[in-house]
Parts: structure tokens; C-alpha cells; sequence
């Protein structure tokens, strides 16, 4: 706590030279939230932030401007027309059908790519059995010209 207050009395000192102008209460208020905002989190930039704010506020002065006020307002909302809540009703429907589009075809695309997937399957195992019955006709007549080299 001691260490804080030394900084603050440190901020008051350099920010009050810096600029006379401008209100001090309001500025060490916003000083001393930095200052507790640095020792909660460890991150010098909150700090950092309302340094940079008053030297520009200060150099605002000393050129002879107002000061820098930053409002946010609130974000207005307004009422849809009819005829834009039925182009956006009209393109979220078409939105709909497109997507439903969409999934049939990838459905109609799986099942097609299933249905070749199986049939090629089902040709491999032909094709094996087809090799198995060759080698074994390989074989046979492997053994039967052998059978005929050699005479008994």
C-alpha cells in the first residue's frame, strides 16, 4: 500500500507540472484506478494508457484547445421496414431451400460413392478368387510339365 501511495504522490508530482490546467481530483481518481489496475493484474499498461492520455491532454492545453472528450453513445436500433423484414424473410427461405439442396446431393454423392465403393469390393474379391484359381492351375501345370521332363 505504501508503495502505491509513493506512486501516486509521484504521478500527482510529474502530471502536475505537466499540465495546471487540467482538474487534478478528477485526474488522480483516474490515476489511482490505473495504479490499483497495475498491482491486480501486473500489466503495466493501464498505467501506461493514462499517462499517454494526460500528456496529450496537456499538450492539447498548452496549444491553447479544448480539452479531449471521448463519448460513446449508445448504438441506436431501428425498426425494420415491412418490405426489408420481407426481403430478409424472403432470402433466409431461399437460404433454407439452398441448404437443403446442398444436403441432398451430398447425401445422393455419399450414397452413390458407397454403392461404387461395394461394387469394387465385390470385384476385388472376384478378381482374387479368380487369382487364386489361376495359381492353382499354375501349379497344377507346373507339376504335370515336370512330371513329363522327368519320366519315372
Amino acid at each position: 500500500m505504501q508503495l502505491m501511495n509513493e506512486l501516486l504522490d509521484n504521478a500527482k508530482i510529474s502530471f502536475s507540472s505537466v499540465c495546471n490546467d487540467v482538474s487534478l481530483e478528477n485526474l488522480d481518481y483516474q490515476l489511482a484506478n490505473a495504479a490499483l489496475e497495475v498491482f491486480k493484474s501486473g500489466n503495466m499498461t493501464p498505467l501506461i494508457k493514462e499517462e499517454l492520455k494526460t500528456k496529450i491532454q496537456a499538450s492539447r492545453l498548452k496549444r491553447g484547445k479544448d480539452e479531449l472528450t471521448v463519448e460513446f453513445k449508445s448504438e441506436q436500433k431501428y425498426e425494420l421496414s415491412d418490405e426489408e423484414k420481407a426481403r430478409i424473410s424472403k432470402r433466409k427461405e431461399a437460404n433454407r431451400l439452398a441448404a437443403v439442396r446442398f444436403r441432398q446431393r451430398r447425401k445422393s454423392k455419399e450414397q452413390q460413392l458407397s454403392e461404387e465403393c461395394d461394387s469394387l469390393e465385390a470385384r476385388n474379391a472376384a478378381l482374387l478368387r479368380e487369382l487364386e484359381d489361376l495359381q492353382r492351375q499354375k501349379g497344377g501345370l507346373l507339376e504335370a510339365i515336370s512330371q513329363i521332363r522327368s519320366p519315372p
